[in-house]
């Protein structure tokens, strides 16, 4: 029979993994999932376990067959959306014991007297039962509304990526969070403690045949406690969450590697991911920047930028454009600028140059740019 439970549950770590029953995670990973999570699944956990409690107070008056049944079919639908979360369902689950519970516990008169009695410690774990399940949707909200906070504030402004800056940064966290607790909670000290059963094992690698690990076996009561653990274990060995500056969700940076951009497929695109969306983005925003700079300049070449009378800015902006390209490639690298123009040479880039002249122009002057589109090439896409 396998040994986790909802309430009770071991996984093993090692210097730079987590395992769950088999299944390897990169620390972080777990964290990571259950960030991105939607918050109406917690909001319908939530709503589920309501229906229960109600479902077991009446089974806890009526103590019958009937009011046994119907309060477990009432567990069941919250199962179904707990054990389909992040790391429950990466576990071999007692799921037939979970599932036929409050019956199997009604037909045992012992157990089911012990429960009735309030001074025994079977009424303490059923107690602690349900008070998990309350619980359980808020300590989630709790844990990801911390993270959300510390990973923004902290973590985003970071300039390195990697254990020694996670470090400080959670340091300048933990100094705050202990002078705020300090100044509104006086008589509470500001922790991080997880309370665990923690033992050192030898264990075969699931991903290597015949190599065997050491490792920690750590036995957990609640889903928030492993999450945390897995959190700063996760900083210690340079992985931390980070928040997509495209799409918005959370990706796992690895081994100090920085990035803003996750590599999951875009918004609105098909195959395009935000890593490269957000390089295409970062191009043109620099390109954009080079382009304003030639305006203050107010030369290309010895040429005035800016529109002579009797010329429509399209005529003067195609000039522009064939002088540009008279230029050698030097002085083209000068004016674009080193990222734009390793980044953007070849097909195409006299047509970005010019419509980022023309954006920059039109904003200068309020007007609309899409008379200029028309008569330059067509806008590239770069893969």
């Amino acid at each position: 029979m396998a040994e986790n439970t909802f309430d009770r549950f071991s996984v093993f770590f090692t210097r730079d993994t987590v395992f769950l029953d088999g299944a390897a995670f990169p620390l972080g990973q777990l964290t990571t999932d259950i960030l991105n999570l939607d918050g109406e699944i917690l909001t319908e956990i939530d709503r589920r376990v309501d229906g229960f409690m109600s479902a077991v107070w009446t089974l806890l008056q009526e103590k019958t067959d009937s009011a046994a049944r119907s309060a477990q079919e009432r567990l069941n639908a919250v199962w179904d959306l707990i054990f389909d979360l992040p790391v429950y369902r990466s576990l071999r689950l007692d799921t037939e014991t979970a599932r036929n519970l409050l019956p199997s516990l009604l037909s045992d008169s012992a157990k089911w007297s012990e429960t009735l009695d309030v001074d025994s410690e079977g009424h303490r774990m059923f107690e602690e039962f349900l008070s998990g399940l309350e619980y359980f949707s808020e300590s989630l909200r709790n844990f990801r509304g911390q993270l959300d906070g510390m990973l923004e504030l902290y973590f985003e402004p970071l300039s390195r990526r990697n254990a020694e800056a996670y470090a400080e940064a959670y340091a300048a966290y933990f100094t705050d969070m202990a002078a705020a607790g300090g100044l509104f909670f006086p008589e509470q000290e500001f922790s991080q403690s997880i309370p665990a059963q923690l033992c050192f094992v030898p264990t075969a690698d699931p991903t290597e045949a015949g190599k065997v690990l050491l490792a920690e076996k750590v036995e957990f009561r609640y889903l928030s406690h492993l999450l945390y653990t897995d959190f700063y274990r996760g900083l210690m060995a340079g992985n931390a969450p980070r928040r997509c500056h495209n799409c918005g969700r959370y990706f796992l940076l690895t081994a100090g590697y920085n990035t803003c951009y996750c590599n999951n497929v875009a918004p609105g695109e098909t195959e395009r991911t935000c890593r490269k969306v957000g390089a295409h983005r970062n191009i043109l925003v620099a390109l954009r920047k080079s382009v304003l700079l030639l305006f203050q300049a107010g030369f290309i070449n010895g040429i005035p930028l800016f529109q002579p009378v009797g010329q429509t800015i399209i005529e003067r902006l195609c000039i522009l454009q064939s002088h540009f390209a008279m230029l050698d490639n030097v002085r083209q690298h000068e004016i674009i600028g080193v990222a734009g123009f390793n980044l953007m040479a070849g097909a195409g880039v006299l047509s970005q140059l010019v419509i980022g002249l023309a954006d920059v122009y039109a904003l200068s002057i309020g007007s609309r740019i899409s008379p200029v589109k028309r008569f330059l090439p067509v806008r590239p896409t770069f893969s």
